[in-house]
Protein backbone atom coordinates (compact mmCIF):
# COMPACT_ATOMS: atom_id res chain seq x y z
CA UNK A 1 0.00 0.00 0.00
CA UNK A 2 1.68 3.38 -1.53
CA UNK A 3 0.42 6.44 0.73
CA UNK A 4 1.36 9.52 2.93
CA UNK A 5 1.84 9.50 6.95
CA UNK A 6 1.43 5.24 7.35
CA UNK A 7 2.88 5.95 10.53
CA UNK A 8 6.10 5.13 12.63
CA UNK A 9 7.88 1.67 12.33
CA UNK A 10 7.05 -0.58 15.89
CA UNK A 11 3.51 0.01 15.48
CA UNK A 12 1.43 -2.97 15.17
CA UNK A 13 -0.88 -2.83 11.52
CA UNK A 14 -3.28 -4.61 10.08
CA UNK A 15 -4.67 -4.85 6.39
CA UNK A 16 -8.60 -5.07 6.01
CA UNK A 17 -10.03 -6.67 2.77
CA UNK A 18 -13.63 -6.02 2.37
CA UNK A 19 -15.50 -7.06 6.10
CA UNK A 20 -13.81 -9.97 8.09
CA UNK A 21 -10.43 -10.24 6.35
CA UNK A 22 -7.50 -8.90 7.87
CA UNK A 23 -4.09 -9.69 7.80
CA UNK A 24 -0.95 -8.37 8.95
CA UNK A 25 0.76 -5.24 7.31
CA UNK A 26 4.81 -5.00 7.50
CA UNK A 27 5.69 -0.99 7.50
CA UNK A 28 8.57 -0.28 5.20
CA UNK A 29 8.69 3.79 5.22
CA UNK A 30 6.48 6.18 5.71
CA UNK A 31 5.06 6.32 2.46
CA UNK A 32 4.94 2.27 1.60
CA UNK A 33 3.08 -0.50 3.68
CA UNK A 34 2.93 -4.32 2.66
CA UNK A 35 -0.03 -7.02 3.37
CA UNK A 36 -0.19 -10.46 2.31
CA UNK A 37 -3.37 -10.78 0.64
CA UNK A 38 -5.97 -12.82 2.42
CA UNK A 39 -7.79 -15.45 0.29
CA UNK A 40 -11.51 -14.98 -0.77
CA UNK A 41 -14.21 -15.35 -3.16
CA UNK A 42 -13.97 -13.62 -6.84
CA UNK A 43 -15.03 -9.68 -6.56
CA UNK A 44 -14.34 -6.47 -5.36
CA UNK A 45 -13.42 -5.46 -1.94
CA UNK A 46 -12.53 -2.29 -0.26
CA UNK A 47 -9.09 -1.93 1.53
CA UNK A 48 -8.22 -0.42 4.46
CA UNK A 49 -5.00 -0.23 6.87
CA UNK A 50 -5.60 0.00 10.65
CA UNK A 51 -3.31 0.87 13.23
CA UNK A 52 -4.15 -0.96 16.87
CA UNK A 53 -3.02 1.04 20.20
CA UNK A 54 -6.02 3.70 19.16
CA UNK A 55 -4.72 4.98 15.79
CA UNK A 56 -8.05 4.36 13.88
CA UNK A 57 -8.50 3.31 10.41
CA UNK A 58 -7.52 4.71 7.19
CA UNK A 59 -10.91 5.73 4.90
CA UNK A 60 -9.80 6.26 1.30
CA UNK A 61 -11.94 3.64 0.41
CA UNK A 62 -9.38 2.11 -2.11
CA UNK A 63 -10.43 -1.01 -4.27
CA UNK A 64 -8.53 -4.61 -5.11
CA UNK A 65 -9.73 -7.14 -7.78
CA UNK A 66 -9.91 -10.76 -6.55
CA UNK A 67 -9.63 -12.40 -10.12
CA UNK A 68 -11.34 -16.11 -10.55
CA UNK A 69 -9.27 -18.49 -11.54
CA UNK A 70 -9.24 -19.59 -15.33
CA UNK A 71 -9.49 -23.52 -16.21
CA UNK A 72 -9.47 -25.55 -19.90
CA UNK A 73 -11.20 -28.52 -19.48
CA UNK A 74 -11.13 -29.96 -23.59
CA UNK A 75 -12.15 -29.00 -26.63
CA UNK A 76 -14.52 -29.05 -29.49
CA UNK A 77 -13.97 -30.36 -32.42
CA UNK A 78 -10.43 -32.09 -30.79
CA UNK A 79 -9.43 -32.50 -34.35
CA UNK A 80 -8.67 -30.50 -37.88
CA UNK A 81 -7.38 -30.41 -40.88
CA UNK A 82 -3.04 -29.07 -40.92
CA UNK A 83 -4.48 -26.27 -43.32
CA UNK A 84 -6.39 -24.69 -40.19
CA UNK A 85 -9.12 -22.54 -40.42
CA UNK A 86 -10.84 -24.75 -37.98
CA UNK A 87 -13.42 -23.16 -35.36
CA UNK A 88 -11.94 -24.83 -32.03
CA UNK A 89 -14.17 -23.99 -28.80
CA UNK A 90 -12.71 -23.90 -25.86
CA UNK A 91 -14.27 -25.33 -23.36
CA UNK A 92 -14.10 -24.46 -19.52
CA UNK A 93 -14.51 -21.79 -16.98
CA UNK A 94 -12.83 -17.87 -17.61
CA UNK A 95 -12.62 -15.30 -15.74
CA UNK A 96 -10.77 -12.78 -17.55
CA UNK A 97 -11.18 -9.34 -15.26
CA UNK A 98 -10.62 -6.05 -17.71
CA UNK A 99 -8.18 -7.71 -19.58
CA UNK A 100 -10.11 -10.24 -21.99
CA UNK A 101 -8.67 -13.03 -23.18
CA UNK A 102 -5.87 -12.46 -26.07
CA UNK A 103 -4.87 -15.79 -27.40
CA UNK A 104 -4.83 -19.30 -28.06
CA UNK A 105 -1.46 -21.03 -28.62
CA UNK A 106 -1.65 -24.28 -30.50
CA UNK A 107 1.85 -25.65 -29.93
CA UNK A 108 4.03 -22.68 -30.21
CA UNK A 109 2.01 -20.69 -32.74
CA UNK A 110 -0.30 -18.37 -30.83
CA UNK A 111 -4.10 -17.46 -32.68
CA UNK A 112 -6.38 -14.42 -31.37
CA UNK A 113 -9.31 -15.39 -29.38
CA UNK A 114 -12.64 -14.12 -28.64
CA UNK A 115 -14.98 -14.67 -25.73
CA UNK A 116 -18.18 -15.93 -26.39
CA UNK A 117 -19.59 -17.11 -22.74
CA UNK A 118 -18.08 -17.87 -19.75
CA UNK A 119 -17.82 -21.41 -20.51
CA UNK A 120 -16.60 -20.94 -24.30
CA UNK A 121 -13.66 -19.29 -25.77
CA UNK A 122 -13.16 -19.29 -29.69
CA UNK A 123 -10.11 -19.71 -31.47
CA UNK A 124 -9.18 -20.53 -35.08
CA UNK A 125 -6.45 -23.70 -35.77
CA UNK A 126 -3.46 -22.17 -37.37
CA UNK A 127 -2.29 -24.31 -39.92
CA UNK A 128 0.71 -26.94 -39.53
CA UNK A 129 3.44 -28.19 -41.70
CA UNK A 130 2.46 -31.76 -40.85
CA UNK A 131 -0.26 -33.88 -38.75
CA UNK A 132 0.38 -35.12 -35.07
CA UNK A 133 -0.80 -33.66 -31.94
CA UNK A 134 -0.09 -30.38 -29.94
CA UNK A 135 -0.96 -28.75 -26.70
CA UNK A 136 -3.79 -26.08 -26.48
CA UNK A 137 -3.29 -23.13 -24.43
CA UNK A 138 -5.21 -20.42 -23.85
CA UNK A 139 -3.85 -16.62 -22.32
CA UNK A 140 -5.90 -14.58 -20.44
CA UNK A 141 -3.00 -12.49 -18.79
CA UNK A 142 -1.10 -15.65 -17.88
CA UNK A 143 -1.04 -18.83 -19.70
CA UNK A 144 -4.09 -21.43 -18.90
CA UNK A 145 -3.70 -25.48 -19.48
CA UNK A 146 -5.57 -28.31 -19.19
CA UNK A 147 -5.33 -30.19 -15.83
CA UNK A 148 -3.89 -33.34 -15.53
CA UNK A 149 -2.10 -34.49 -18.52
CA UNK A 150 -3.28 -30.79 -20.35
CA UNK A 151 -5.71 -30.54 -23.36
CA UNK A 152 -4.31 -31.64 -26.92
CA UNK A 153 -5.58 -30.86 -30.86
CA UNK A 154 -5.11 -33.35 -33.54
CA UNK A 155 -3.74 -31.89 -36.68
CA UNK A 156 -5.33 -34.70 -40.03
CA UNK A 157 -3.62 -34.22 -42.92
CA UNK A 158 -7.25 -33.25 -45.55
CA UNK A 159 -9.17 -35.80 -46.03
CA UNK A 160 -9.85 -36.70 -49.97
CA UNK A 161 -13.26 -38.46 -51.11
CA UNK A 162 -12.20 -40.61 -54.39
CA UNK A 163 -15.45 -42.03 -55.40
CA UNK A 164 -18.69 -43.07 -54.84
CA UNK A 165 -20.92 -46.35 -55.03
CA UNK A 166 -23.15 -45.99 -56.74
CA UNK A 167 -22.87 -42.72 -57.56
CA UNK A 168 -26.21 -42.57 -59.30
CA UNK A 169 -29.78 -43.07 -56.91
CA UNK A 170 -33.37 -43.17 -56.71
CA UNK A 171 -34.92 -39.39 -55.56
CA UNK A 172 -36.50 -40.38 -52.04
CA UNK A 173 -33.45 -40.79 -50.33
CA UNK A 174 -32.24 -43.82 -47.33
CA UNK A 175 -30.24 -45.27 -50.13
CA UNK A 176 -26.43 -46.60 -48.75
CA UNK A 177 -23.82 -45.23 -50.59
CA UNK A 178 -20.12 -46.05 -49.97
CA UNK A 179 -17.72 -42.65 -50.20
CA UNK A 180 -14.46 -43.95 -50.72
CA UNK A 181 -11.71 -41.97 -49.54
CA UNK A 182 -8.06 -41.07 -49.21
CA UNK A 183 -6.26 -42.92 -46.84
CA UNK A 184 -5.00 -40.16 -44.31
CA UNK A 185 -1.33 -41.83 -43.97
CA UNK A 186 -1.32 -43.32 -40.65
CA UNK A 187 -4.32 -41.18 -39.55
CA UNK A 188 -6.81 -43.46 -41.18
CA UNK A 189 -9.78 -43.27 -39.26
CA UNK A 190 -11.20 -47.28 -37.63
CA UNK A 191 -14.14 -49.23 -38.61
CA UNK A 192 -17.51 -47.51 -37.13
CA UNK A 193 -15.51 -44.20 -36.51
CA UNK A 194 -18.51 -41.60 -36.76
CA UNK A 195 -18.46 -39.16 -39.60
CA UNK A 196 -20.53 -36.86 -40.88
CA UNK A 197 -21.72 -36.79 -44.61
CA UNK A 198 -22.25 -33.51 -46.21
CA UNK A 199 -24.88 -33.83 -49.71
CA UNK A 200 -24.86 -30.19 -50.98
CA UNK A 201 -26.68 -27.95 -54.16
CA UNK A 202 -27.21 -24.97 -55.04
CA UNK A 203 -30.45 -25.49 -53.84
CA UNK A 204 -29.21 -26.63 -50.48
CA UNK A 205 -27.48 -28.71 -48.15
CA UNK A 206 -27.92 -31.93 -45.88
CA UNK A 207 -25.58 -33.05 -43.12
CA UNK A 208 -26.12 -36.69 -41.74
CA UNK A 209 -24.21 -39.35 -39.47
CA UNK A 210 -22.44 -42.29 -41.08
CA UNK A 211 -20.03 -44.64 -40.36
CA UNK A 212 -16.51 -46.44 -41.26
CA UNK A 213 -17.26 -49.32 -43.05
CA UNK A 214 -13.39 -50.42 -43.39
CA UNK A 215 -10.80 -47.71 -43.31
CA UNK A 216 -10.83 -46.26 -47.09
CA UNK A 217 -14.80 -46.00 -47.21
CA UNK A 218 -17.46 -44.80 -45.16
CA UNK A 219 -21.12 -45.65 -45.02
CA UNK A 220 -23.46 -42.58 -45.90
CA UNK A 221 -27.73 -42.49 -46.44
CA UNK A 222 -28.62 -40.33 -49.19
CA UNK A 223 -31.79 -37.67 -48.27
CA UNK A 224 -34.52 -37.13 -50.60
CA UNK A 225 -34.10 -34.74 -53.55
CA UNK A 226 -35.86 -34.19 -57.03
CA UNK A 227 -35.08 -36.24 -59.85
CA UNK A 228 -32.10 -34.66 -61.51
CA UNK A 229 -30.39 -33.12 -58.89
CA UNK A 230 -26.58 -33.42 -58.39
CA UNK A 231 -25.18 -32.78 -54.96
CA UNK A 232 -21.54 -32.88 -54.30
CA UNK A 233 -20.66 -35.44 -51.20
CA UNK A 234 -18.42 -34.59 -48.54
CA UNK A 235 -16.94 -35.92 -45.27
CA UNK A 236 -16.02 -34.45 -41.88
CA UNK A 237 -14.09 -36.31 -39.29
CA UNK A 238 -14.77 -33.60 -36.26
CA UNK A 239 -18.05 -33.79 -35.78
CA UNK A 240 -19.71 -31.56 -39.47
CA UNK A 241 -17.20 -28.61 -38.45
CA UNK A 242 -14.42 -29.08 -41.16
CA UNK A 243 -15.23 -31.41 -44.73
CA UNK A 244 -13.54 -32.42 -47.45
CA UNK A 245 -13.95 -30.52 -50.36
CA UNK A 246 -13.23 -32.91 -53.38
CA UNK A 247 -16.05 -31.91 -55.73
CA UNK A 248 -17.17 -35.53 -56.31
CA UNK A 249 -20.87 -35.80 -57.19
CA UNK A 250 -23.97 -37.92 -56.81
CA UNK A 251 -27.13 -37.86 -59.13
CA UNK A 252 -30.87 -38.19 -58.36
CA UNK A 253 -32.78 -40.31 -60.55
CA UNK A 254 -36.64 -41.62 -61.20
CA UNK A 255 -37.27 -43.66 -58.18
CA UNK A 256 -38.32 -47.51 -60.32
CA UNK A 257 -41.98 -48.76 -59.70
Amino acid sequence: MIGKHLAVGGVQKRCLFGAGHVSLARWISSSWVECVVPGQMAGNVTVELELEGGGGVSSNGLRYEYAGRSSLYATWPSSGPVVGGTAVSMIGSWYTGASGVQRCRFGSTAVAATQVSSSVILCKSPPMNDAGIVEVVVGDGREVRGAGLGVDFFYRRPLQVRGLRPSAGPMDGSSLVLVDVHELGGDALGVDAEVHCLFASRQGRSVSVGRMANEGSAACATPAAAEGTVMSVELSTNGGVDFSESGVSYIFEQTPT
